[in-house]
């Protein structure tokens, strides 16, 4: 859900501010994964993370550890934290993609916050300019994303404007193309796939879906995929790199369903967690893999969908562990899943990667 996570990062850059002021530099069913043997929950949890928004088709991890950006080859991996200039220290690494590119945020003088592009993890970050009195605001550090090639999309404000817009760079170095208008105004990307589709979202979690024209940068208008699909009230959650949809429709009044769509805008329902009050299908891969997440009585749980198959994630965790696996934050195309989790009495937050049976 993206006000908890939200929070987080406000507590990040509130972090990285008291850090540069002290001087720092830069299918339910049984566990056990059907038969096979889960690893030790320690294996499982993403090194040394203060939090992990990103996951690439191979693996690749983009976030935070100990309130500086960093990338992780794969989540067994130790961080690698992300290079600044000068007089700049990194809060945020946003995305990642199968070549080592990785998208996110500097904070500069006057504490404000510079949308950048590393091309790897050991290169110093190429400047996205946005124009005089233009920033990344700090709630949307996260909104940084990769687009195909060499270019980027983000949510930006001028001045003391209420709302952001939406910036589009075909190139780094080169100016963005700016999208001004009442259905972008607001909304902060969320996923992008190969051919420019993009998945925003407001403040209050209504998504909508979009496309980026690859060659001008123009954000067209929004695309009613209610209409494309046949399903009452369907939305986008999330994107595949290849165009694959993950959402939710209203299958009743106030009875909210997850499904996946294909790139034509084809709905397959998805069935629902046994147990569950209500799923929500956020994150898929290319293979057709879908993630989210279900309430229960019992608390929000990581849910993985393959086919018409459905499981809790949790059931892929040891026997005994005291980390409780809440939402799928990513899928690679191997079916690995970052999740949002938390552990122990206190509900320290975690991320933890499980392969989805």
């Amino acid at each position: 859900m993206r006000q908890p996570i939200s929070r987080l990062w406000r507590l990040c850059v509130l972090a990285v501010g008291a850090l540069a002021l002290a001087g720092c530099g830069s299918s339910a069913g049984g566990g056990g994964g059907g038969g096979g043997v889960v690893p030790p929950a320690t294996d499982l949890v993403v090194r040394d993370a203060s939090v992990v928004l990103a996951m690439s088709t191979d693996g690749r991890l983009a976030g935070a550890s100990r309130w500086r950006a960093a990338y992780w080859s794969q989540h067994r991996a130790d961080p690698v934290l992300l290079g600044a200039p000068t007089g700049y220290t990194t809060v945020m690494a946003s995305d990642v993609d199968a070549t080592g590119r990785i998208a996110g945020v500097l904070k500069g003088p006057y504490d404000r916050m510079y949308p950048v592009i590393w091309a790897g993890p050991g290169a110093q970050p190429t400047p996205l300019p946005m124009g005089p009195g233009y920033q990344v605001p700090p709630d949307y550090v996260d909104s940084v994303k990769l687009l195909p090639g060499r270019g980027a999309v983000a949510a930006i404000t001028k001045g003391t404007a209420d709302e952001s817009v939406i910036a589009v760079w075909r190139v780094p170095g080169l100016s963005p193309v700016i999208a001004d208008t009442a259905t972008t105004r607001g909304q902060l990307p969320q996923s992008v796939s190969d051919d420019g589709t993009l998945v925003t979202q407001r403040t209050n979690r209504v998504t909508q879906l979009q496309k980026i024209n690859r060659i001008t940068g123009i954000v067209g208008a929004p695309i009613d995929l209610a209409a494309l699909s046949g399903r009452t009230g369907a939305k986008a959650e999330g994107l595949s790199i290849g165009g694959r949809m993950a959402g939710i429709y209203n299958f009743a009044p106030d009875v909210l369903r997850p499904l996946w769509f294909a790139p034509d805008g084809a709905a397959t329902d998805l069935p629902p967690l046994p147990g569950g009050t209500e799923s929500w299908a956020t994150v898929i891969n290319d293979a057709g893999l879908v993630g989210g997440f279900t309430y229960t009585t019992r608390g929000q749980k990581a849910t993985a969908w393959r086919g018409a198959n459905v499981v809790d994630l949790n059931t892929m965790l040891p026997r005994g562990s005291d980390v409780r696996l809440q939402k799928v934050i990513a899928l690679a195309n191997d079916g690995r899943a970052l999740c949002a989790a938390v552990q122990g009495a206190e509900d320290d937050p975690t991320y933890v990667v499980v392969r989805v049976p």
